[in-house]
């Protein structure tokens, strides 16, 4: 059971075979789900009443919060130019949790400008003629 659905899934069916009259041990000989699966799935119906998870289910966020997201936001307004790693220092973050806070929650794309050798007009026109020969 990896995913969320397939979990809910499982739960589904361990209900309904529980309101067809089914015993935990016979629901876990058809189904081949481990007693612990069954029994846990059994005691979620009977206390909400369905099959989704708990609220506050997981490890609770404690650098992806709203006020971090904010103070970065207000960063990158001020100074786009500032890099991800002077911006992790100053908010005391991690350098990756800045870095994933950026890229996957506020969908912006880092860039680093890239320094270009200078062309002028005698430079352009003899390019220009050795790339036709």
């Amino acid at each position: 059971m990896n995913s969320k659905e397939d979990r809910e899934k499982a739960r589904i069916t361990i209900v309904e075979l529980h309101k067809n009259g089914k015993k935990p041990q016979k629901i876990m000989k058809a189904t081949g789900y481990k007693k612990d699966m069954v029994y846990k799935a059994l005691k979620r119906y009977r206390e909400t009443g369905g099959i989704t998870d708990r609220k506050g289910r997981g490890r609770p966020a404690t650098v992806t919060t709203p006020q971090n997201f904010n103070k970065l936001r207000c960063r990158i307004r001020r100074n786009p130019e500032k890099s991800m790693r002077d911006m992790a220092k100053k908010l005391n973050l991690g350098r990756e949790s800045v870095r994933l806070m950026i890229c996957k929650k506020l969908k912006l794309v880092p860039y680093k400008i890239a320094r270009a050798h200078f062309l002028d007009d005698p430079m352009k026109a003899k390019r220009l003629q050795r790339a036709r020969v």
